[in-house]
């Protein structure tokens, strides 16, 4: 049997590391349990220029159709499928393009229009608002009549599977939850490249994500620009860092504000802080950032946003939930100044992803089924 694997993500880049890392362990799974060497795909993600950035806007205002859609519409993303093969499409910007959809599976992973409509709960600008509801709709419209064509639906997160489920009779809707591997956890660090991050950085917090996602972006900004003074307004000395794609744009030394960007291994740099913090506000999915976080032993900080989805987390348990930007400046520093407090969350924390979301564990009966 083969196996084809159609994505826009490059992975020897790993330019989006939460989706990389999916396909990565799915590949892996199939290797190591059915010997099968699934064959990855790329496909171009489409060039835009002005002309076709207005054609797309033309298309969310008047026909209701992605802008996304459009750009790949005009870039004849054609995907020509074999009934003989497993096929998966990765996301729904790829699924429209599919010739036989019947007999494929897409992982479409989130709920886009889940997605427009969170963000756009979340935003005051008025024109901004506006955009992303018209693209919550249109990406509604699309998942609705999009997702019923396919052998089976992915997502990761529970809750967008329920957000679909309520929007529409399907029977084809399934759940494969994001996880870690054993080389997540802490114990098989690099001891050399951790020694190093906290000899440059001293004593830090951190947050840390592809800053291009706007859910991503706008806690970066509250961090920078709402909890992060509150916590120096009380001479605490500790740095902030912000690691990821894009996350150079907040880099600010002279206020104890690091943008690292992309790095190569993100866990150390979480292992090396002090907590990590997730002032998330809007969004769909599941984070893997949370779990992460627990798989380095790290006390996290976390708005109900950014743990979502996760079964089974108890606020003050596993974590400490925090819903305004006092709340999160307030328990920062109480743990900076009382960090034995707190221990016995970080290993709580750090047994709940080990026991119950190591990526193979849970997904292997699905993943065998689709065989």
């Amino acid at each position: 049997m083969r196996i084809k694997f159609y994505t826009e993500n490059n992975l020897e880049h790993n330019n989006k590391v939460g989706s990389t890392k999916y396909i990565k362990q799915i590949k892996e799974y199939y290797l190591t349990e059915h010997k099968i060497d699934m064959e990855i795909i790329p496909v171009n993600k489409p060039k835009t220029n002005i002309l076709i950035k207005f054609i797309a806007f033309i298309n969310l205002i008047f026909n209701t159709i992605p802008v996304q859609i459009t750009y790949r519409q005009k870039a004849n993303r054609n995907i020509e499928t074999n009934n003989s093969e497993l096929t998966f499409i990765e996301g729904i910007y790829l699924g429209p393009f599919v010739s036989d959809k019947n007999n494929c599976i897409l992982l479409a992973q989130d709920s886009l229009s889940r997605l427009q409509f969170s963000i756009a709960s979340q935003t005051k600008k008025i024109f901004k608002k506006l955009y992303y509801i018209i693209s919550g709709y249109s990406y509604l419209m699309l998942e609705l009549n999009l997702y019923k064509k396919f052998k089976k639906v992915i997502f990761v997160s529970g809750e967008d599977l329920k957000y679909i489920e309520s929007q529409g009779d399907f029977k084809n809707l399934e759940l494969l939850e994001i996880g870690l591997d054993f080389e997540d956890l802490y114990e098989s660090n690099s001891v050399p490249l951790l020694e190093d991050i906290t000899k440059r950085y001293g004593e830090y917090i951190i947050f840390t994500g592809n800053m291009t996602y706007p859910p991503n972006r706008d806690a970066a900004k509250i961090l920078v620009e709402k909890i992060f003074p509150l916590i120096r307004e009380k001479n605490i000395t500790v740095k902030l860092l912000l690691v990821g794609i894009e996350s150079e744009k907040f880099n600010d030394p002279t206020n104890n504000i690091y943008g690292i960007g992309k790095v190569e291994s993100i866990k150390e740099y979480i292992g090396g802080s002090q907590l990590y913090i997730s002032p998330l506000f809007s969004g769909s999915g599941m984070k893997n950032k949370i779990l992460e976080s627990f798989a380095q032993k790290t006390l996290t900080l976390a708005s109900p946003k950014s743990v979502e989805g996760i079964k089974s987390l108890e606020n003050n348990y596993h974590y400490i939930k925090c819903e305004t930007h006092n709340e999160f400046s307030e328990k920062v520093i109480d743990i900076l100044k009382n960090p034995k407090k707190y221990k016995q969350i970080e290993d709580l924390g750090y047994k709940f992803v080990k026991e119950k979301h190591l990526f193979t564990i849970k997904n292997a009966k699905n993943l065998g089924s689709y065989l």
